[in-house]
C-alpha cells in the first residue's frame, strides 16, 4: 500500500512549490515535539481486497535477443540461451557482414544450436546472432486493493490551513491521468476538520499527549480522505510444450 501513499507524497512535492519539502511526511504524525508548521502528513487508514476476477490467458510475449559469440577457427556449433523463434533474424561474422541460411549455417530449433558450415576465424565476439524469443505464457490471478488515504494538513491559521487544502486538491485533481497511468484510480470521499474530531478532543484531553501540551497551541488541522484503487497482478507461468510423443496402444 505504501505505494500508494508515496505516489500521493510525489504530487504534492512536486506541485506545491513554495511548500516546505521535509515538512510532507509519509507517515502519521506522531507530535512528540513541536512541529514546524505548515506540514502535510499522508498515510492510509485501513484497505479492503478482492479478486478481481482476472483469469484469461497470457499471451507469449516474442522478444529480441542479441548474442555474440567468440570463434577458435575450429568450433562450428553454438548453443543460444533460450528458445529461438523460426526463423532466426541474422547471423553476422564478422559483424556487418550476414551470413546466410542455408548456405552458411543451419538452426536445429529443438536443441537450441546454430551449426556454421564452416568454422569463424578466431576472435573475441566475432559472431553476433539476432533472434527473436518468446515469454512463457500462463494465467493472470487479480487482486483488487481499495485503500482509504489520508492526507493532514497543519498550519498556525485557518486561512494558511485552507490555502494549502485547496492547493493539494488541486495537485491531486491534476494528477489524475498520472495516477491512471500507474494503474491507480483516485477518489474523493470527504474531508473534515481535525480540530473538530473526536479523535483529537481525546487526544487534548489526555495531559500526556503533546497536543494538551501546547505543541499545536492554535493550529489549524484539516484532513481530506481518498479512495485509492488499484489491482495487483499474478501470472501463473505454463511450461512450454517442447515435443509431443504419441504412442500406439493396443486393445
Amino acid at each position: 500500500m505504501f505505494f500508494v501513499i508515496s505516489e500521493f507524497g510525489n504530487v504534492l512535492k512536486e506541485n506545491l512549490e513554495s511548500f516546505n519539502k521535509n515538512n510532507i511526511l509519509l507517515q502519521r504524525p506522531n507530535f512528540t515535539k513541536t512541529p514546524t508548521l505548515p506540514l502535510i502528513a499522508i498515510y492510509y487508514s485501513g484497505f479492503k481486497f478482492e479478486e478481481s476476477g482476472l483469469g484469461a490467458g497470457i499471451e507469449d510475449k516474442r522478444e529480441e535477443r542479441k548474442e555474440e559469440f567468440s570463434g577458435d577457427g575450429k568450433q562450428k556449433t553454438f548453443k543460444l540461451q533460450e528458445i529461438p523463434v523460426n526463423p532466426i533474424l541474422s547471423v553476422e561474422s564478422p559483424k556487418g557482414s550476414i551470413k546466410l541460411d542455408p548456405d552458411d549455417y543451419k538452426v536445429d530449433y529443438s536443441k537450441w544450436t546454430l551449426t556454421l558450415r564452416a568454422p569463424i576465424p578466431k576472435g573475441k565476439n566475432n559472431m553476433i546472432v539476432t533472434y527473436a524469443t518468446t515469454k512463457i505464457g500462463g494465467e493472470a490471478k487479480g487482486l483488487k486493493l481499495r485503500i482509504r488515504c489520508c492526507i493532514e494538513l497543519w498550519a498556525k491559521n485557518e486561512i494558511e490551513c485552507d490555502s494549502w487544502t485547496l492547493e493539494s486538491m488541486k495537485a491531486i485533481l491534476l494528477s489524475t491521468e498520472r495516477f491512471m497511468a500507474k494503474g491507480i484510480s483516485i477518489i474523493p470521499v470527504r474531508g473534515t476538520n481535525i480540530t473538530e474530531e473526536n479523535s483529537y478532543n481525546a487526544l487534548s484531553n489526555n495531559t500526556n499527549n503533546p497536543i494538551s501540551k501546547g505543541m499545536l497551541k492554535d493550529a489549524v488541522g484539516r484532513k481530506i480522505i481518498y479512495l485509492a484503487e488499484t489491482t495487483i497482478k499474478a501470472e501463473i507461468k505454463v511450461p512450454r510444450i517442447e515435443k509431443i510423443d504419441i504412442t500406439e496402444g493396443r486393445i
